[in-house]
């Protein structure tokens, strides 16, 4: 009897090879539990093209692509008008002050001035 583990000669009566230590009788049922499973996965691949169905899909799979696509979409969308609009703006804030006095107290105060950045996406 030849060892399936080492291809080495060994006795009928052995009841492990001697060169590799192999369980002759564990590796029969070993076997024997695989080509039963094997018969069984034949069977329900066969039954499964018979019958015509698709194959079964799991449904996460295409839920967890789709949200990746949409998070690299919406990260290249912020990244892409971040970029357009610090350029327009050429890094200076869109808002100045300047300061007047109040005509009733004298006060001196600090008042916003809103204009639009040279260049700004938009004014052409």
């Amino acid at each position: 009897m030849k060892c399936p583990n080492c291809s080495r000669e060994a006795s009928p009566d052995a009841v492990e090879c001697a060169a590799c230590g192999l369980v002759f009788d564990k590796w029969k049922k070993r076997k024997e539990f695989e080509d039963e499973l094997s018969r069984e996965e034949k069977a329900r691949a066969l039954a499964a093209l018979e019958s015509g169905a698709p194959p079964p899909v799991d449904s996460l799979t295409g839920r967890w692509i789709a949200a990746g696509i949409a998070v690299v979409w919406l990260v290249g969308f912020a990244a892409y008008f971040h970029r357009r609009y610090a350029r327009a703006s050429g890094g200076a804030p869109a808002v100045e002050f300047v300061e007047r006095r109040d005509p009733e107290t004298g006060e001196i105060r600090r008042l916003p001035i809103r204009r639009p950045a040279s260049g700004a996406p938009g004014k052409r």
